[in-house]
């Protein structure tokens, strides 16, 4: 465990870093711990389970949809809350199915995890998933085929599984992280632009508060076109009254506004091709977009504390806009949080939206909508305040 430290002119920032960690064997693959399911009905699946191993016997060419042959667990199995990831040795048929996992916490909720993207080598093969904080089980590991022409029949063994800790030691000094100006963040507007503001409308968990707001939130917003991140009540819809209002809570759509492309999806379930396969597709589109700027809503984060659960579906999410970028694009990923915050990975702009959650009078301080000023050029933001 260490840590870079990284300078440009007069800023700082330190970046804590693990490198490796440390591996525990479990015994979780026993005979009457596992069970095998399939989807469709027309896949072909059948398990044998032995001395902590697991053999998948799968034959998935008798449909063209999305095929997959589950191992699910009994019982979940438990993984310490301290664990940064599960991982174990897979005898890889070489067919190039992608391997997944779901982990379950204790509500109930279930997210699902990436062990490899593609098992294309045949033999042992050490695969990994990461686990997010909180309290986790593992509710079943699966092959699966999402591509039509790709029809094959195939055994992989699961064997050796692992949790896998941290490196704990401690940091030495480091310099001082300074803060910075964000030329982008800006009260200013551009030449010739428009504006899109993206809010959600304030939800109230104690009985005992009362929003009584809404005109007053709404009319403090000079901005015509809003991306909603919740579904507006009929008094915030009054109070929005002549504004064009694209649902951005969790809808797959497309929006072409001037010099603007805005595509609005969802990654509730903790991963945007479990949420909806259609949505990777029109992420694929967008590079075929002829607008300047590309706006990107989605009601999850992708990166960090409660976001993608499929963190290789992140890399290959930020992959796409990446290339974007290169491509010439502005691209700008607004995404719904718990607090208000925006970062810059390889060009591509991530900004976070508070949702607005209260809790207490203090929260009402806390509401928060972002604005977006965009021209056929470039682009700025800025967080609004009503209160």
């Amino acid at each position: 465990r260490g840590a870079i430290s990284a300078k440009f002119g007069e800023g700082v920032e330190n970046i804590i870093v693990n490198v490796g960690s440390r591996k525990v064997p479990i015994s979780v693959f026993n005979k009457d711990a596992v069970t095998v399911s399939k989807y469709p009905d027309t896949v072909e699946a059948s398990i044998l389970a032995e001395n902590n191993q697991v053999t998948l016997n799968y034959d998935f060419t008798k449909s063209d949809q999305t095929r997959a042959a589950y191992v699910d667990f009994v019982k979940p199995a438990k993984i310490p809350e301290d664990a940064i990831s599960i991982g174990m040795t897979v005898v890889s048929d070489g067919n190039g199915a992608w391997l997944r996992g779901v982990l379950v916490d204790s509500k109930g909720t279930e997210r699902t995890v990436d062990f490899s993207r593609r098992l294309d080598t045949v033999g042992d093969i050490y695969v990994e998933a990461d686990v997010p904080a909180g309290d986790f089980s593992l509710k079943r590991i699966y092959p699966v085929e999402t591509e039509s022409q790709n029809k094959y029949v195939g055994q992989l063994v699961f064997k050796n599984p692992t949790v896998n800790y941290p490196h704990n030691s401690a940091i030495g000094n480091l310099p001082k992280a300074s803060s910075s100006i964000d030329p982008k963040k800006t009260d200013n507007k551009l030449p010739n632009s428009i504006e899109v503001a993206f809010m959600a409308e304030p939800t109230v968990k104690n009985n005992k508060l009362k929003f009584n707001s809404h005109a007053k939130y709404a009319n403090s917003l000079k901005v015509n076109n809003v991306v909603s991140f919740n579904n507006f009540s009929d008094k915030y819809k009054q109070a929005m009254a002549g504004r064009t209002i694209y649902n951005g809570g969790g809808v797959l759509k497309g929006y072409s506004l001037p010099n603007t492309y805005l595509l609005t999806f969802t990654g509730n379930k903790g991963s945007i091709w479990e949420s909806s396969p259609a949505q990777w597709r029109e992420i694929r589109n967008l590079s075929n977009r002829p607008e300047k700027n590309i706006l990107i809503s989605i009601d999850t984060k992708i990166f960090g504390e409660d976001s993608l659960s499929d963190k290789k579906e992140a890399d290959l999410f930020h992959k796409f806009m990446k290339d974007l970028k290169a491509a010439g694009k502005n691209v700008i990923v607004v995404e719904k949080s718990k607090v208000n915050y925006n970062t810059m990975r390889d060009g591509v702009r991530y900004i976070q939206v508070n949702r607005n959650y209260i809790e207490s009078n203090a929260d009402f301080k806390k509401i928060t909508s972002l604005v977006i000023n965009l021209n056929d050029q470039d682009f700025t933001f800025r967080y609004h305040k009503p209160f």
